[in-house]
């Protein structure tokens, strides 16, 4: 199994906020078909010698997932432990309400996107646009939206070891 992951260049803190997030966006979509490929739901039976195979949180899958994106060097540990609840509340979802087919709840969109339908707007690094940008002390926040699908997220960011990560993705396509 391979887990590398294409660099993510450098993240040195003399980058402002919305550069940080342009050049994560501009990573992501270079890996986005091989981090798709990392399988997080898995199945298996509820009771032994049970033959139907339920969806679970495949974690070993979870965590290499997570490890990718934050080798990117713009993901932070509160990205990550964020998302390590998310999975553990899916799985807990997939034990109090057992589903064995159709799309995964929980995982029926792209994660970091917080969509489906998106990846038109990676065709060109110049079609995604920062709307919004704030920064105070060492928390900073990035709107960016992406045209040809609508999509539109708000990065919450922390300057934290000498640099500007990515603590939070939240789509507010809706607001």
């Amino acid at each position: 199994m391979w887990l590398g992951c294409v660099a993510g260049g450098s993240n040195t803190g003399k980058e402002s906020p919305s550069k940080v997030v342009k050049k994560f966006i501009a990573w992501y979509a270079q890996n986005l078909h091989r981090l798709q490929t990392i399988n997080l739901v898995g199945a298996a039976p509820l009771v032994p010698n049970d033959t139907t195979q339920y969806y679970v949180v495949n974690f070993a899958a979870t965590e290499q997932y997570l490890q990718e994106l934050q080798q990117s060097g713009y993901i932070s540990g509160t990205y990550v432990e964020n998302w390590r609840n998310y999975f553990a509340r899916a799985d807990e979802n997939f034990r109090q309400n057992p589903q064995y087919d159709g799309p995964p709840d929980f995982f029926d969109y792209d994660l970091v996107m917080q969509s489906q339908d998106f990846e038109e707007d990676f065709g060109s690094p110049t079609r995604q646009q920062v709307v919004k940008e704030w920064k105070k002390r060492n928390k900073a926040g990035v709107v960016v939206l992406f045209p040809y699908s609508g999509l539109k997220l708000s990065y919450r960011l922390s300057f934290t070891a000498g640099k500007w990560q990515i603590d939070d993705i939240e789509n507010i396509s809706n607001q």
